[in-house]
């Protein structure tokens, strides 16, 4: 299966003995775990099959929360009466296709059935002075785009009490449509008797913990409800989108994690961080932020290959940062790490949900940091009881709790899953034959509802913090008048000050965080921002991050590159699998209606979109480019050195010519704009995944790989290697000798298959140092095993660099030799601080 080689960990996923179950139990994966938080159980997240008793049992839960909604009828949110004529010409004027809400499955929200959603009401603020408005981005010259209130222009829209104040009370009709819509998805929409409003409220409500009181994070499968978090976490969510809206910023939302997180069996897009930001995009739109989101999981595997790269691969603009990895890495140092990483070298510093309950609970206490936890929202999903019963229920709520008598229904693949491989079109006909369905619709894996579900919860803990923040903002400034006082949205203070006490953290290894990792790793690496280059994918900015940046071309100019090209690009068309069936509440279509084109547009989004795809293609056809035409982006000055292609100082050591790319056509970074992984022996080309283990691979035929490494300031490099069941180097093929006996002056050729053979030998060399030459015994001592298929070497680990020079680059050299093309390995990251 083409979309799922990572799958073939999965095997890891099940068991640790190594053998696959297609069948078995969800609640068992874990056994094969090296767990040491057992109060986190993984399934919680997806889990729905095993659930004995109905959900609605739990509306008769002595322990009610309190609902945070509004208390008033949505209805009154519908009446359009108040719009006169004349305004209603004037929207209608500014109305044009501009302000459609870019989608892959619809071309545009624009409702094709405006009597179905009319009772809902629609956008209807725009701005009738717009044409005084200050041009440019005034709060770009500040830091964090923190610009105080008396730097605001003076018909700047953040200063105008009548745009200020129509645009609150729009936002909050717009975000009590969006609450009502999702619980209609569900069988809970209005009008309901007032105990039923108290009993719905349960299913997406947040528990608000205090630590300092004593209070506990819940076992995790007992968060039937939206989950948890920390009154004052809560209000750093609420500063984050005051902040957002206040500087029409981005608001970026980044997943860390494995294949059930990744979404694999189901499309990509029906994966729950695509079915929010589907759902949240056109909201954000409406309050003037740019929602990105990335699914950066990756299947078989954990998140620390990725979070000891955090701000390079996970991107440093990150706000709200989810960890969901407990099948494969339910351990906590690892958990630890992707969350201070992500603080440590960002830009902003996110918040952090998801993960161990252990490590959550130590870096808020210890550190500030803010914390939240998903719940599953199962506690308002109707029973399923049979198959007549089961019509009756809405789409959303289908085959999701099943009563204990007929677990299979929920177990069943068939409606588990909604996936179709291929849709015929005139143009491309695929050279292999599609699947009927997507790979990997394992027990492990949870299907599109369980997805769109905890897409849900995630939306609902979003739509209440922006309902927190609509109401923080116009109480405020009714009082003290506009623009909204700094206090209240400003974070470069709030940033410091948790970077500031991550930085500080110095924790006992015997307590089982981050610091564990000294053993095999520098420990500076738990409160030291690294940077990274990879080939694996998805991955934020893939045309800035490549691990091909960093290599230097042989004498004759070659550079490995990539040799791949995807099959089509462009959009796909439209799948049913991934649209409504006839009579299915589109919540999207609710709150995406629109009467104008307003200063809050998606021309912005739009725009940043393009130019990136613009940029990708630039960096894509660079790969595409011959050895001999190749230009790395690397090579400035400061990379080549005028002519000299050597290691500094050692003229053995000469860029090889036996070195392959192996990487992912397309732009993948994770987003629901992504094009990515169209390979033309893909057996499901919808499927829409993007999660990849690049790398260079090489062979004892294939040389020198040489790599200057930028910015080193703290005297740390690492190199992640993986040898682990690697293809042949199609590099080397036919190849008798290093580099075929050719000096690197010659053109070569290119193009197949496995472990270390007894006579291996590893070389390297760092800036101008001599050669140093491991044996097999030695190269492995040195390869620290910290996970599955986490293997690191520690190529530079200098505690008094900073004292001894200033941040500069640093060459090294590696080569791999004695086993011919047998045993090829992979270089997949290289960190460095």
């Amino acid at each position: 299966d083409n979309d799922n080689d990572e799958d073939l960990d999965d095997v890891d996923e099940s068991k640790s003995d190594g053998t696959k179950e297609t069948d078995v139990d969800y609640d068992n994966v874990l056994n094969g775990t090296n767990a040491t938080d057992v109060d986190y159980d993984d399934d919680s997240l997806y889990n729905s099959t095993n659930s004995s008793d109905s959900a609605d049992d739990d509306y008769d839960d002595d322990s009610l929360y309190n609902n945070t909604n509004s208390s008033d009828s949505a209805d009154d949110d519908y009446d359009d009466d108040d719009e006169t004529e004349d305004e209603s010409a004037e929207l209608d004027k500014n109305n044009d296709k501009d302000n459609d809400i870019d989608n892959p499955n619809d071309n545009a929200i624009v409702d094709d059935e405006p009597e179905k959603y009319a009772e809902w009401g629609h956008w209807k603020f725009y701005d009738g002075s717009k044409d005084i408005r200050p041009e440019g981005d005034y709060c770009a010259e500040f830091p964090n785009r923190d610009i105080p209130e008396d730097k605001f222009p003076e018909n700047a829209w953040q200063a105008d009490a009548v745009y200020v104040n129509h645009f609150l009370d729009e936002a909050n009709n717009l975000i009590s449509r969006a609450k009502e819509a999702i619980y209609s998805e569900y069988g809970h929409g209005k009008p309901l008797p007032a105990s039923e409003l108290v009993k719905r409220s349960k299913m997406f409500q947040l528990d608000m913990l205090d630590f300092s009181k004593g209070d506990k994070p819940p076992p995790a499968k007992s968060s039937t409800n939206g989950g948890w978090t920390t009154k004052k976490s809560f209000e750093g969510l609420v500063r984050r989108l005051l902040h957002a809206m206040m500087t029409n910023d981005t608001f970026t939302v980044v997943l860390g994690g494995h294949s059930a997180a990744a979404g694999h069996g189901n499309h990509f897009l029906q994966s729950y961080t695509m079915q929010f930001h589907m759902l949240m995009e056109p909201i954000f739109n409406r309050l003037g932020v740019t929602l990105i989101t990335r699914n950066l999981a990756h299947g078989g595997l954990g998140t620390l290959q990725s979070s000891l790269g955090s701000r390079s691969i996970y991107g440093d603009q990150v706000d709200l940062l989810l960890w969901d990895s407990g099948m494969t890495e339910n351990y906590a140092p690892a958990m630890d790490i992707f969350a201070r990483q992500a603080i440590l070298g960002g830009e902003r510093v996110p918040v952090i949900w998801g993960g161990l309950p252990t490590v959550l609970k130590m870096l808020n206490e210890k550190a500030g940091v803010d914390v939240g936890f998903f719940g599953t929202g199962f506690a308002g999903v109707p029973l399923t009881l049979d198959e007549e019963q089961v019509e009756t229920l809405p789409f959303a709520a289908q085959y999701l709790n099943c009563d204990r008598q007929r677990l299979d229904l929920c177990n069943s693949p068939d409606n588990r899953f909604r996936t179709k491989c291929w849709i015929d079109r005139d143009d491309v006909t695929p050279p292999v034959t599609q699947r009927d369905h997507a790979a990997s619709q394992v027990s492990w894996h949870p299907g599109f509802r369980n997805h769109h579900l905890v897409g849900n919860v995630l939306a609902f803990t979003i739509l209440d913090a922006l309902e927190d923040a609509v109401s923080l903002w116009s109480e405020i400034t009714v009082m003290q008048g506009h623009p909204l006082p700094d206090e209240n949205w400003h974070v470069t203070d709030h940033y410091q000050q948790i970077r500031a006490n991550v930085e500080a953290l110095r924790l006992d290894p015997s307590e089982r965080f981050c610091e564990e990792y000294g053993e095999k790793l520098p420990r500076r690496i738990c409160y030291t921002a690294l940077s990274a280059r990879t080939e694996f994918t998805p991955r934020a900015h893939p045309e800035q991050n490549s691990l091909t940046m960093l290599l230097k071309p042989a004498p004759n100019g070659y550079l490995p590159h990539l040799e791949i090209e995807m099959l089509y690009e462009g959009p796909d068309v439209p799948n049913p699998a991934m649209q409504l069936p006839d009579g299915a509440l589109d919540v999207r279509k609710i709150v995406g209606q629109r009467r104008l084109n307003s200063l809050h547009s998606s021309l912005t989004r739009r725009q940043e979109f393009i130019n990136r795809m613009k940029s990708s293609e630039l960096s894509f056809q660079k790969l595409k480019k011959k050895p001999d035409q190749h230009v790395s982006a690397a090579n400035d000055e400061k990379h080549l050195r005028g002519e000299q292609r050597a290691l500094k100082a050692n003229n053995n050591i000469v860029p090889g010519l036996g070195w392959t790319v192996d990487s992912m056509p397309g732009f993948c970074d994770g987003t629901v704009h992504g094009v990515c992984k169209r390979l033309p022996d893909s057996d499901c080309l919808l499927s829409g995944h993007m999660d990849h283990r690049g790398g260079i691979l090489g062979d004892s035929y294939s040389g020198w790989l040489v790599l200057s490494v930028p910015n080193v300031k703290h005297g740390i490099i690492i190199l992640k290697l993986d040898g682990w069941k690697q293809p042949i180097n199609p590099k080397t093929q036919d190849w008798t000798s290093e580099n075929n006996g050719h000096d690197g002056n010659a053109r070569l050729l290119k193009e197949p298959y496995d472990a270390v053979c007894p006579d291996f030998a590893f070389d390297y060399a760092v800036d101008g140092g001599g050669i140093v030459t491991l044996d097999r015994v030695e190269y492995f001592e040195k390869l620290k095993h910290i996970a599955h298929a986490e293997d690191l070497f520690v190529i530079l680990d200098d505690e008094n660099w900073e004292q001894n020079q200033q941040e500069r680059s640093v060459e090294l050299g590696i080569r791999f030799r004695g086993c011919a093309r047998k045993n090829p390995i992979k270089l997949t990251h290289v960190y460095w601080a």
